[in-house]
């Protein structure tokens, strides 16, 4: 048989072997000059059953004591320099919990607890420290300081891998001083001065280094922050503020966290970031204080709205179901971490910088701080529950404890800043609204509704 007979007979196998040739062409000159496909983030939406969020209201007569018991807190834990100790009676603190003071003291002042003269003393002595506080080496404020000496701290257990300062923190003080300058326009020249010596463009890595920053490749930035705050809510949390500093935050913070892990509870999809072990059960951690935060301080937006939602429903099922106050979500007593130069005492057994499962005995069954946010923000049947059984978590001249710890179903013996400044920006909230809003309480309240009182 000849060769042109042999290829009469197999043109037909030549014809598919040559389309499917020619297929793959097509396929990989497309892939090459195509644009890199944009990594796809679920929209949420709101649920159904997302109620009509309440309106501000006069305070009670107990609730103004509250906010008072808050704020002494502060009071006491002042440093000459105007910084505040992030745990009562413990001369350290860090970027968020210098942010928590500057939010504390602009709810007081929003609440008439304090003056605006005071409020602009406070504040002052505050700018003019972080002004001169020791800077690291990318120029941005590390995550320690003591807050008598006024130098940076290190902690044993922070991650050497990572820089000594954290974009999540940093963000917290942003939003303070975003609140700050506008509701005290006479402080902007001063914050305006502080943020201008600060490196912000450090905080965003692209994996590609040999490439530029570029919105097409957002999906491959990263934000570097430190471990013990890394959640998709933290994020979100940073883009109120962090997007005010840097033309790419917004975009870098709103991608999907790589493995972002989701639960399914009484058919309630929500965010956890990771497990802990209480007795012989796993418990996901699931992170609700950023949704909250947004909440109080911008308003919520359609993200943190629906999680939070998501969230409360959650242990409001588990609640109703079991009559068990135990929370999903899981949060920590503060703790003093263990400082390399050793100048802090170290009188609680744990350390921030630990893992989440190395902490499991600092775990919070109830947490005072979420409790005062639920009560604010949603103000239903199961939130007050839960705030009547906070009510008692404080101590007269000294502040409010952090929660009832799950291990022990004992009162923590923590008093920190983080707490009392979350009651006071709830407290502002509930009279007032957000306290970035244009339009929700131009001037502090200070009226009182005496009638009926919670007990």
């Amino acid at each position: 048989m000849s060769f042109k007979n042999n290829l009469l007979q197999a043109r037909s196998y030549i014809a598919v072997i040559s389309g499917f040739l020619l297929a793959f062409s097509v396929v990989v000159y497309v892939e090459k000059h195509m644009p890199p496909a944009q990594a796809e983030q679920a929209e949420l939406t709101l649920s159904n059953d997302f109620p009509a969020l309440p309106g501000p209201r006069a305070l009670t007569f107990n609730e103004a004591i509250w906010a008072r018991v808050a704020w002494q807190y502060f009071v006491n834990n002042t440093q000459s320099n105007g910084l505040v100790n992030a745990i009562d009676n413990q001369p350290f603190t860090s970027i968020w919990d210098t942010g928590s003071y500057l939010m504390a003291m602009i709810s007081a002042q929003r609440l008439g607890i304090i003056s605006r003269d005071e409020l602009n003393i406070r504040m002052s002595s505050v700018l003019a420290t972080l002004a001169v506080l020791p800077l690291t080496e990318n120029k941005l404020p590390a995550l320690y300081y003591d807050t008598q000496q006024l130098v940076r701290l290190r902690s044993l257990k922070q991650n050497e891998t990572q820089p000594d300062w954290s974009a999540i923190d940093i963000s917290r003080l942003l939003m303070s001083l975003d609140i700050g300058a506008w509701l005290y326009p006479e402080q902007a020249p001063a914050i305006k001065q502080l943020l201008a010596h600060w490196r912000f463009e450090a905080m965003f890595l692209q994996k590609e280094p040999q490439h530029l920053l570029n919105p097409r490749a957002a999906r491959k930035w990263l934000l570097i922050s430190q471990d013990n705050r890394h959640s998709y809510g933290y994020q979100l949390y940073a883009a109120n503020s962090l997007r005010r500093v840097s033309t790419q935050a917004g975009i870098t913070l709103g991608n999907p966290l790589p493995r972002q892990r989701f639960i399914t509870i009484d058919g309630i999809k929500i965010p956890y970031d990771s497990l802990i072990k209480t007795g012989k059960v796993d418990h996901p951690v699931v992170t609700n204080m950023p949704y909250l935060l947004t909440g109080m301080e911008v308003g919520f937006d359609i993200n943190s709205a629906e999680m939070a939602w998501r969230i409360m429903k959650v242990q409001e099922s588990h609640y109703k179901s079991t009559g068990d106050y135990a929370y999903v979500n899981t949060d920590y007593e503060e703790q003093i971490p263990h400082f390399v130069d050793d100048t802090v005492a170290n009188r609680l057994p744990a350390s921030i910088d630990k893992s989440r499962d190395e902490i499991r005995d600092a775990a919070l069954q109830l947490s005072t701080k979420s409790v005062f946010g639920w009560y604010a923000l949603f103000r239903t049947s199961w939130s007050e529950a839960m705030r009547q059984r906070a009510t008692s978590l404080f101590e007269p001249g000294r502040g409010w404890y952090d929660g009832i710890v799950a291990s022990s179903q004992q009162k923590s013996r923590v008093i920190s800043a983080n707490t009392n400044a979350l009651i006071l920006e709830s407290l502002t909230y509930l009279s007032q609204g957000p306290l970035f809003c244009q339009s929700c309480a131009p001037e502090p309240s200070s009226e009182i509704n005496d009638g009926p009182r919670p007990q």
